[in-house]
């Protein structure tokens, strides 16, 4: 039964699909905000230092530990401001899809 179920693998790897197939394809595409025109302007309405931590986290992918030494804050600093600035944005762009 194994070796059946293999030999049927097999085969329908070979199995390529036709130019009928990919015409009959369609590509999906979710109408929606625009990520970085909602997201880059609310984040630029928060205060400077907000920003620089919440951009060094999600857009450079540093730790908090490597940002508290970059800005020379201390981590619970560097956490408090990343939270407190996630929550606002968070509250400015449910407003602005209302």
């Amino acid at each position: 039964m194994v070796n059946e179920c293999l030999t049927v693998i097999k085969k329908r790897r070979k199995l390529l699909p036709t130019d009928d197939a990919l015409e009959r394809e369609e590509v999906y595409y979710e109408k929606g905000y625009e990520p970085d025109d909602d997201l880059e302007k609310e984040l630029n309405s928060l205060e400077l230092d907000v920003q620089g931590i919440i951009r060094l986290r999600f857009f450079e992918e540093l730790s908090l530990k490597e940002i508290s030494r970059i800005t020379g804050l201390n981590l619970n600093t560097v956490k408090t401001k990343l939270y407190r600035g996630l929550k606002q944005l968070k509250e400015n762009m449910q407003e602005a899809d209302l």
